[in-house]
Order: structure tokens, then C-alpha cells, then sequence
């Protein structure tokens, strides 16, 4: 596992696919957290997703790929949420219905590198204000498909996403065997937004000294280079997989 640019990316050459899920209107509003607002706050535009990529090691069927798809936001609450901009022009975050998807097949250019043409589906696909602001994506190669999830930062990040590789592999490994892929519900990223604010606020002197330390210049920020060593459970190991914004 390693961490990356999508400029730097290597992908196989093949067929670029995305499941694209139907999304019913905005219903529950939910609470949005401070970082949610700022990230999101700043309106759509490219390149404010995060994205992890992946290879398995056969062939697998595409209505496998999209029933594992369908279990994992039907576990994740959070991939079932939307921004909507209020009327003060704030965002405010909402759960929604995911219906059924449909396979969408995007052009490859002549001579376009494969990073460069799947930037351009989670630039227009992964926006904050999307709906939904995720995309599943594959690259159907004769050796078995790279698999892509991309989402807006707004609603994941990098660990997450390894979760929901995870989960999407024990969905596969779950069809393989003639099993109902549905998965374990996990409470949505709103349910710690809403905890955080039945709390009571920090006191005067740690805020200040938060103010302090987020200062320019006040610290070494993390390297940019972060590997990883994640074995998956799943006997549908992924040969390799690349995280990167």
C-alpha cells in the first residue's frame, strides 16, 4: 500500500467503467462537523476527493462488483448523506435514498494516459456538493479488474477507505459463495458530529493553546509519505493498492 498523486498513478489500459447509483432527494438533516463545513463550505471543484485503487486477482462478473457496491453504502450511512447548500448559503448535510445503479462506460481518448481520464470522472463525479459524492469505478483488464473508489474528502478519508475495501471484499467473497452480500450497518460519520456537540465546549485555555500550535511555522506538519501494511481477511486479496489525492 502506498500513498500518491493520481499524476503519478499506474493504472492498467482497459475498458474505464463506473457504477453510477440512483439517489432520491435529500430528507433527515444531520449535523455537520467543523471540518465538514470548512471543506465543503468552499464549493465544488476539482481534485477535493480522495481516492484508493486496487487490483483483484481474477476476472470477476460486473453484477458481482455492483450488488458488493450496493451492500457497502448500505452499510456505510455516511455514503448515504449529501450536502445541500442552506439558505444562508451554509452547507447542511442530509441522508438520502440509493437506488439501483447502472454501468456507465467512459471514453478513453487516443493516446490519454488512464490516470488522466479517470481524473476527469472523480473531478466531475466527486464533488462536495454531488450526489452522491462517491464513485465506483472499474478497469476490466483480462487478468481481472482494477478496482477505484473515489469519494469528496467531505465524507471520507484515507482509512476509511481501506474500511471500504474491506467490506467490498467480504461482499465478493460472500456472492462467490451463493450468499446474500448485505453487511453489518456502521453508524454514520453525522452520529460523531452529533456526540461532539452534546458535549460541552472546550475551556478558554485549551482553545487558545489550539490557536497557538495551528499557527504557521509553529511545528513540523506529517511527512507526505505514509505506507501501509494492510492483509486483508478476504481470500480476494488485492495484488496491489495506491491511495492517493
Amino acid at each position: 500500500m502506498r500513498l500518491t498523486h493520481v499524476a503519478s498513478l499506474r493504472l492498467p489500459f482497459g475498458p474505464l467503467l463506473s457504477y453510477d447509483l440512483a439517489v432520491s432527494p435529500a430528507e433527515d438533516t444531520l449535523p455537520v462537523s467543523f471540518d465538514q463545513a470548512r471543506h465543503v463550505g468552499g464549493g465544488d471543484r476539482t481534485g477535493s476527493w480522495m481516492a484508493l485503487a486496487f487490483s483483484l486477482p481474477a476476472p470477476v462478473p460486473r453484477d458481482h462488483l455492483a450488488a458488493a457496491w450496493r451492500a457497502v453504502v448500505t452499510a456505510h450511512g455516511t455514503l448515504r448523506t449529501v450536502f445541500v447548500r442552506g439558505d444562508d448559503g451554509a452547507p447542511t448535510l442530509h441522508e438520502a435514498g440509493i437506488g439501483p445503479g447502472t454501468w456507465v462506460r467512459h471514453e478513453v481518448a487516443p493516446g490519454q494516459a488512464m490516470q488522466d481520464a479517470l481524473r476527469a470522472v472523480l473531478d466531475a463525479g466527486c464533488t462536495p456538493f454531488a450526489r452522491p459524492s462517491h464513485r465506483f469505478c472499474v478497469i476490466e483488464t483480462a487478468d481481472g479488474p482494477a478496482i477505484v473508489v473515489g469519494a469528496d474528502h467531505a465524507h471520507v478519508d484515507m482509512w476509511s477507505l481501506l474500511v471500504i475495501a474491506r467490506d467490498l471484499l467480504a461482499a465478493l467473497d460472500r456472492l462467490r459463495e451463493g450468499l446474500d452480500p448485505g453487511l453489518a450497518g456502521v453508524p454514520a460519520f453525522a452520529e460523531h458530529s452529533r456526540c461532539l456537540l452534546e458535549r460541552p465546549g472546550a475551556p478558554p485555555r485549551s482553545t487558545a493553546a489550539g490557536r497557538r500550535s495551528s499557527r504557521p511555522g509553529a511545528g513540523p506538519c506529517p511527512g507526505s509519505r505514509c505506507p501501509w501494511a494492510i492483509r486483508p481477511r478476504s481470500r480476494n486479496a488485492w495484488r496491489s493498492g495506491t491511495c492517493w489525492t
